[in-house]
């Protein structure tokens, strides 16, 4: 469920998100690490929106069946009103970043700061919070599951309940969540195939 893909994102910078920082976090995004981290964090979402469909699937003859359809719901929407916003964080912000630094600075922080302004921005807001939201039940799903691993529940609601600081712009959450999401996914993935493999 896109590990691979989450994990760079540990050793990216971190610049300021909040629209007070526009300047700070273009400057940021303009690095090589950022544009690799990031866009492969933002990739990753598909990845990660199939694998909550094969969770639901192993979940779903289950005691924690109704949880599992409230997660994969609050999930992937939340996950689709996300994408929406990554094209500006791994394409419009390092595309800022290379022209401050070349001199435009007024200009692109002003149409930075206008970005933050519109209404549209609102429901990617809203899809970040739910998406983690949608996580942690889902964790609740696992857990009442006795199918998959407690402890892969356990993992993914850190991973849910850390990443709302994390996306609401803690740095100090921003560098353990990607790990604890790793190792969430990596733990459900080999639970479902696991359970694959008994009913072959």
């Amino acid at each position: 469920m896109s590990i691979a893909l989450i994990c760079p994102v540990l050793f990216a910078v971190h610049p300021p998100t909040d629209p007070g920082h526009n300047r700070e976090f273009a400057l940021g995004a303009n690095t090589l690490s950022y544009r690799l981290a990031w866009s492969l964090q933002v990739y990753a979402l598909t990845p990660v929106i199939l694998g909550m469909f094969a969770l639901y699937a192993t979940l779903a003859p289950t005691p924690g069946r109704r949880w599992a359809m409230a997660g994969l719901i609050l999930t992937v929407c939340g996950a689709c009103f996300v994408l929406v916003g990554g094209g500006f964080a791994i394409i419009v912000v390092p595309a800022a970043g290379l022209l401050i630094s070349q001199g435009h600075e007024q200009d692109v922080v002003r149409l930075l700061d206008q970005v933050y302004r519109e209404p549209g921005l609102v429901t990617v807001f809203l899809g970040g919070l739910v998406y983690n939201i949608g996580l942690v039940i889902t964790s609740v799903a696992v857990w009442r599951s006795k199918t998959l691993p407690r402890w892969a529940a356990g993992l993914l609601a850190a991973a849910g309940v850390l990443g709302l600081p994390a996306f609401l712009d803690v740095t100090a959450f921003q560098r353990v969540v990607p790990a604890l999401f790793a190792a969430a996914f990596l733990a459900l993935a080999a639970g479902i195939w696991h359970q694959a493999a008994i009913k072959t």
